[in-house]
């Protein structure tokens, strides 16, 4: 996932909520936001990046976040740093994102401890450093960061910066999982598939993939194929059925 991904995601989808509930006047918010108010800053910059209720200006969306990132805004600084990672509506620069996310982070921003992890894990902008990518990333997976408890899966499978441990690789694919996180999905089902970490079941394998499956995954697709034989009709039809409880319920009935 790009740096700050969630981050962005998150705050525009909030703020789009926001402004389809409440259909605010343009005037009015730009008002407010050049007064300095924080949250139409936020408001105002998101109405410009989505080109909602005016046209759309990655500049101005720019402009408005920064202000609010000013302010001391941790999820506007998050999100201003994404801009100056992707390089949308400023020029792009790895150091000017992880100054905003490292500000962030700072207050406690999740998506921006898990976006300075990847930062540090590829040796963007800073010194690739796993030892330091790992200790961001469980900041971020404490509270509960998806992108982060993958991450940290991740390095307990591999044993990059801590000791090998496929028992904590597959605790935080499963916590990963239980959020929607489709590499964590295939992951867990592979730590099923193979027995590692977990007790081997074949069909608890099988369910995990048949969820990446069911959202797009492609890799899901090619792991329930190659499962199609080394897992009775019955079972795959109690998994594949498990699976679609597991989604329409929202991950609450997933058999974890």
């Amino acid at each position: 996932m790009t740096p700050g991904g969630k981050t962005l995601f998150l705050l525009v989808a909030l703020c789009a909520s926001i402004a389809a509930r409440a259909q605010p006047d343009i005037e009015i918010v730009k008002a407010q936001a050049e007064a300095g108010d924080v949250s139409a800053q936020v408001l105002l910059g998101t109405m410009f990046g989505m080109g909602s209720g005016v046209e759309a200006d990655e500049k101005e969306e720019a402009k408005w976040f920064r202000l609010a990132a000013q302010q001391g805004h941790a999820d506007a600084q998050a999100f201003l740093g994404t801009l100056y990672y992707l390089g949308r509506g400023v020029e792009q620069s790895d150091d000017d994102a992880l100054k905003w996310y490292r500000l962030a982070a700072a207050q406690g921003n999740a998506g921006a401890q898990s976006s300075l992890g990847l930062m540090y894990s590829r040796g963007e902008g800073v010194e690739q450093s796993d030892t330091e990518a790992f200790g961001w990333f469980a900041l971020a997976a404490s509270q509960g960061d998806s992108t982060a408890q993958y991450q940290i899966a991740e390095y307990f499978r591999r044993g990059v910066a801590v000791a090998q441990n496929h028992q904590e690789a597959a605790k935080w694919y499963r916590l990963a999982a239980l959020q929607g996180n489709v590499l964590a999905q295939l992951n867990l089902g592979l730590s099923y598939f193979h027995g590692m970490g977990v007790a081997q079941s074949a069909y608890r394998a099988y369910m995990w993939f048949a969820v990446a499956q069911a959202q797009g995954e492609s890799l899901g697709t090619e792991a329930t194929d190659i499962m199609h034989f080394r897992i009775s009709i019955k079972s795959r039809e109690r998994a594949q059925t498990q699976a679609i409880r597991c989604l329409e319920s929202n991950y609450l009935d997933c058999l974890e």
